[in-house]
């Protein structure tokens, strides 16, 4: 089952930690067309980050 952490606990996590994180893309292109929007924006120069927030958390099921 999953356990969930408090905000508290998570941000112990990230201070706390003592090794380095890796992650291994391997796509020469992501295509996910509900970003293609906001991805346009940003390679554009846009740094308007509104609502991104919201958006993630409307994006999660539960």
């Amino acid at each position: 089952m999953t356990q969930l952490v408090t905000g508290e606990e998570f941000l112990s996590l990230l201070t706390r930690f003592q090794h380095t994180a890796f992650r291994l893309e391997l796509r020469d292109r992501y295509n996910v067309p509900a970003e293609r929007e906001r991805w346009e924006a940003f390679l554009s120069g846009d740094n308007d980050h509104t609502g991104t927030a919201q958006h993630r958390a409307d994006a999660c099921p539960g």
